[in-house]
């Protein structure tokens, strides 16, 4: 088949055929109140007919608020000029489009005019436009409680543009002021704001409303984002109230993630206590014993700095345990952490159960001399407690012995070294009489 093309201007089917193919709207447009549309993109963009659009003037397609400024372009322009503005215009279904329209006028009478559909972009951009402009004009905000009562006006926020517009400062708002009873005139005092109250545990915005009546339901509601159009009286548009309502959705899952993340963090902070903690005593267990040896001894390496470490064990405590039984053995070991726990005063300074009768005190930055009083210090803490302990060779009381060691670490020492030498000094306490401490450098 052989393909040719013609001279589109001396064949009108070609020329029609080409409009009919574009998204576009054409139209011829004048002095006279209907359009006379050009093409079939009409039915595609709103949903009319060519033959519907040309029954109904242009003026009952055109949104209400659009048809002063078209009426004013039309009427303003001479011959041979080109204009561009934005209008909605109505669909089938009564929603409303966006149409940016460029129009050359050939004379006052008549006029040929293009339309293209600009719904998409404009619902991109106004949700931003309004909240740039919400910056700019909002002067005051304040929070309100869950049965509308304005709260103390002390906490409420005042914007620059605050003393720019009324000529008061935000202190003098705060002290001597009240915003809404004071500046308010009394006729605009019960007037109605577009709020969309936030309810607790639902991404459900509850509908817009009056800042008077009630929220439904009251006992949900925690919070109240407020907007009001200052410059004029007007009846706000559905994108406004989805807008709010968007935002609203948005401030609630903020709010519930930001409530799980804290209620993780407490829930990781009391698993990883969990795991540190001794069931019995409630003091340091062995493993966070054995981390926290082996961080304070990288520390004191790097610092060159002391580090000492006491094993202390409970004398005789077979004894106490065959004497008064196991429950009352486990009611010692409390006592004895507590009292241990007690003496210790710095923050980086850990008791932990060792194992059995056997506590482990760590002393980063503390030296032989500093170890050996606080070793002594808990000796008499624990003497303090006078629990009975009628098995003992050493005292009617239950005693501890304990061994000190004190060491400044080296990059290529071994904890358990550190270790060893305190378990050597604590079997010289029991060797030497018990209830006493002994030191090995």
């Amino acid at each position: 088949m052989k393909l040719y093309f013609q001279d589109a201007t001396t064949d009108l089917t070609h020329l029609q055929a080409l409009l009919d193919l574009s998204g576009e709207l054409f139209c011829l447009w004048g002095s006279d109140p209907y359009w006379q549309p050009l093409n079939c993109a009409w039915e595609r963009v709103l949903g009319w007919t060519v033959d519907e659009v040309r029954a109904q003037p242009w003026i009952e397609f055109v949104h209400p608020e659009d048809v002063p400024s078209s009426l004013a372009t039309m009427e303003s322009c001479v011959g041979e000029t080109v204009r561009e503005f934005e209008q909605r215009c109505r669909h089938r279904d009564g929603s409303y489009r966006w149409l940016a329209w460029r129009v050359l006028f050939i004379n006052e009478n008549s006029a040929c005019a293009v339309a293209q559909d600009i719904t998409d972009q404009r619902l991109i951009k106004q949700p931003d436009q309004m909240l740039s402009e919400l910056t700019l004009e909002c002067v005051f905000s304040t929070k309100m409680t869950s049965d509308n009562q304005e709260m103390a006006k002390n906490d409420a926020f005042y914007s620059a543009r605050w003393q720019e517009i009324l000529g008061y400062t935000e202190d003098e708002a705060k002290n001597h002021l009240d915003a809404c009873a004071t500046l308010v005139h009394p006729e605009n005092q019960g007037r109605e704001l577009g709020f969309v109250p936030i309810r607790q545990g639902s991404r459900d915005a509850v509908g817009w409303g009056n800042a008077t009546g009630e929220f439904f339901p009251a006992s949900h509601v925690w919070g109240l984002p407020i907007a009001d159009h200052s410059r004029a009286c007007r009846q706000w548009q559905p994108l406004e109230t989805e807008l709010m309502a968007s935002l609203g959705n948005q401030l609630v899952i903020a709010t519930q993630q930001a409530e799980l993340y804290q209620q993780m963090a407490l829930a990781n902070q009391e698993l990883q206590r969990l795991a540190w903690c001794d069931c019995l005593t409630q003091i340091a267990n062995r493993r966070r014993f054995d981390e926290y040896l082996k961080q304070e001894w990288g520390k004191c390496a790097g610092e060159q700095m002391p580090l000492s470490l006491l094993l202390c064990d409970v004398d005789f405590f077979k004894v106490y345990n065959d004497t008064y039984g196991h429950q009352a053995g486990d009611e010692c070991l409390k006592q004895v952490a507590a009292a241990i726990s007690q003496v210790l005063k710095r923050p980086v300074d850990l008791v932990a159960r060792y194992g059995g009768e056997e506590f482990a005190v760590v002393l980063p930055g503390t030296d032989l001399q500093g170890a050996m009083g606080v070793a002594e210090a808990i000796l008499e803490a624990v003497k303090a407690l006078a629990i009975p302990h009628a098995g003992s060779a050493v005292s009617d009381f239950v005693t501890l012995s304990a061994g000190v060691a004190t060491v400044v670490p080296a990059a290529n020492g071994c904890v358990a070294d550190l270790i060893a030498t305190a378990d050597r000094a604590l079997y010289q306490a029991k060797t030497r009489g018990r209830d006493r401490c002994f030191a090995d450098a």
